[in-house]
């Protein structure tokens, strides 16, 4: 994000305040398809997958795993998770 200039912080009530992961996915999401780094369908699933609010594989599940010490994923979510996000990491960094 910010090797393209895309805002980790916004201004709110007077105060600046650190956007949220949800609003970050979508900005990268809509930044690499607006300069077509990507086409929005091969990003579709990962979408889908990440901002789901009920998926444990969601970017909020995640984020919790890593901060709820007693919120502790299967090894099944986290293989889930990292497969349908394969294609956002080759979109961002390139084929290895």
């Amino acid at each position: 994000m910010t090797a393209q200039g895309i805002p980790f912080h916004e201004a709110k009530d007077g105060k600046t305040v650190q956007l949220d992961l949800g609003t970050r996915f979508e900005r990268t999401y809509a930044h690499l398809v607006s300069n077509k780094t990507v086409s929005g369908s091969d990003l579709h699933g990962v979408k889908s997958n990440l901002t789901a609010k009920t998926d444990p594989a969601s970017i909020q599940s995640l984020n919790d795993y890593h901060h709820d010490k007693y919120r502790i994923p299967s090894g099944d979510v986290l293989r889930n998770a990292w497969d349908s996000a394969e294609a956002l990491f080759i979109a961002v960094y390139g084929k290895a």
